[in-house]
């Protein structure tokens, strides 16, 4: 007769099984470390321990070095396959096991389903779990015999204190614990000498199991990032990123009206300021970040500035641009600045910012054209909207060849700024009284919609256009003509005004902030055009009200956000 799960042990209670002071903090990476045993065990058993993790929001690590759980295959000179409780784990020397099997080898080559059921109840233990044999729910099932601590005694090798402790159920103020599950994975295996009916083990997780690690260990999706600084303050840096989110080779930028700063996860200390000025309107040129510096609320007193965020060096841009104009390559390898008295490039050659002449469909040059948007199709080609004495112009770049495309004059007498392009297609949206949203194709404006859309329209990879109606706040898709509101069935409330559409670079989804009227607490929306447009579902924030939102290169999505009046970066787990 062999027994499994109990561990003796003259150092560690190990009674108190599955309570909370045993239990690992949900998100906690476990280290573990085999003392022995071949390659393909040990193998086998992380195969088999990784079953758990399938439910509870924890994770493995295997080191060489100092760990939290120590593995040994027959190290005792009991039969017993054993492990210590939960973070008790953490108490064993370094030099011995805090869990035991024996015969494990054996029970891999003839007998598998043994020994997956020996390495997920032992790595149960690992997480706090007690035999399911003890639970208080399990009183009313089991009866032991008379001699059952005898039996123990003699036969398995167990100390008085150790026998009287199986034998004996946990309070319920003690543990954890479900209705008693027959079908558990930590139900211990007894003989008829112990127990009226011989009690079985099981080989695989039961329903409850897997229920019960889940809420044990639920899923943290939303982690506090620690910000960490040579010379800034912390609350510097929980205001450091309030604004604007950006990344650069996986390192996120924020503007603020603190400043320019950056976080770069791989470093310690993690955060860099870079302007203590008022910083706003960033756009990034390869590896270069172009934003308004020294600049107040409205703007006023603005100076344009570039970083290199290779060397980390900021010089100043003889031209100024706004959120609107923008700053953006073109196919020729030249960047181009749209400003409100012109278009401008910076000068491969001498390095120098330079004036880029405009003319109208009969060759006479614009002079002081104020630029209203900047954009680049799919094919490189910059397009550029300028606006003069109610007359509208666009213009497109192509290897280095500027040609005014259209001229529109007094339409609507509305500035239209341009949002994309493609399949031949310019798509804009009007500013002024009459809003809309609609494309100009050979010349013609075709329009959409009555309703302004989102400044930054998003297309995915089968060309829908994603887009909010400003006015009144609702998500819109757009293709072959048909336009339909997105996922609006599925959100949680009707009257829930977006704000804002964030595309992600890893997935087709979107991530859409949202409040309810005159409420400052934003919720926050997942939208997935592969579900036919209608999916729709709310991120579980809880207390956490998020502000915005970036996704570094890697596929890490981090947000901006307050909880417990605590502000800073969030890692999000999708």
């Amino acid at each position: 007769e062999r027994l499994y799960g109990i561990k003796k042990v003259d150092k560690i209670s190990t009674k108190a099984v599955s309570l909370s002071d045993k239990t690992w903090e949900s998100g906690d990476t476990i280290r573990i470390r085999f003392l022995n045993g071949s390659v393909p065990l040990q193998e086998a058993v992380k195969q088999v321990a990784a079953t758990w993790l399938e439910y509870a929001y924890l994770k493995f690590e295997y080191v060489s070095g100092e760990a939290d759980v120590k593995i040994g295959f027959d190290l005792d000179d009991h039969l017993i396959t054993w492990s210590t409780i939960g973070t008790d784990c953490k108490l064993v020397p370094q030099n011995e096991p805090s869990v035991n099997f024996v015969d494990l080898e054996y029970y891999l080559e003839e007998e598998y389903e043994t020994f997956q059921g020996n390495v997920l109840r032992a790595f149960g233990h690992i997480l706090g779990l007690g035999v399911e044999n003890s639970s208080p729910a399990a009183e009313a099932v089991i009866e032991f015999r008379p001699q059952a601590k005898l039996y123990l005694m003699l036969f398995c090798g167990l100390s008085e204190d150790e026998a009287l402790e199986l034998l004996a159920f946990y309070g319920t103020s003690q543990t954890n614990y479900t209705d008693y599950d027959d079908s558990s994975i930590m139900v211990l295996a007894l003989p008829t000498t112990v127990v009226r009916q011989t009690i079985h083990a099981n080989t695989e997780l039961s329903d409850t199991d897997k229920e019960f690690i889940a809420a044990l260990y639920p899923k943290i999706y939303f982690e506090r990032v620690n910000l960490t600084s040579n010379s800034l303050s912390a609350t510097i840096m929980e205001c450091a990123f309030a604004r604007d989110l950006f990344e650069v080779n996986n390192v996120i930028y924020g503007l603020s009206p603190i400043g320019l700063y950056s976080f770069d996860k791989s470093k310690n200390p993690n955060v860099k300021a870079f302007d203590f000025t008022y910083s706003m309107s960033p756009y990034v040129v390869d590896n270069l970040l172009y934003y308004t510096g020294n600049a107040g609320p409205s703007g006023g007193g603005a100076v344009s500035r570039c970083l290199d965020t290779d060397n980390g060096t900021i010089t100043n841009v003889a031209v100024r641009w706004n959120n609107q104009t923008g700053v953006i390559k073109g196919i020729d390898n030249v960047t181009y600045f749209g400003c409100a008295n012109g278009l401008y490039y910076l000068d491969t050659i001498d390095g120098a910012i330079k004036n880029k002449p405009l003319y109208d469909m009969n060759g006479v040059e614009i002079v002081n054209l104020p630029i209203g948007k900047l954009l680049k199709d799919s094919e490189g080609v910059v397009y550029v909207s300028g606006y003069k004495n109610s007359e509208q112009y666009i213009f497109t770049i192509d290897d280095d060849t500027t040609e005014c495309k259209f001229y529109l004059p007094t339409w609507d007498l509305q500035i239209m700024s341009l949002s994309t392009s493609f399949s031949g297609k310019i798509y804009y949206r009007n500013n002024l009284t009459n809003p809309g949203f609609g494309y100009i194709e050979n010349g013609n404006k075709i329009a959409i919609s009555n309703h302004s859309g989102d400044y930054t329209p998003y297309i995915n990879r089968d060309e829908k256009i994603y887009f909010i109606k400003m006015s009144i706040g609702v998500p819109f898709v757009y293709k072959n003509g048909q336009l339909n509101s997105v996922g609006y069935d599925a959100l949680s409330n009707a009257n829930m005004i977006f704000l804002t559409m964030t595309p992600l670079k890893h997935s087709p989804e979107l991530i859409l902030f949202a409040r309810l009227p005159l409420e400052p607490v934003f919720n926050v929306y997942i939208i997935d055009p592969e579900q036919n447009d209608t999916y729709a579902y709310k991120l579980p924030t809880g207390d956490l009200n998020l502000k915005n939102v970036v996704e570094t290169s890697d596929g890490q999505i981090y947000f901006y956000g307050e909880k417990d009046n605590e502000v800073g970066l969030w890692k999000f787990n999708k």
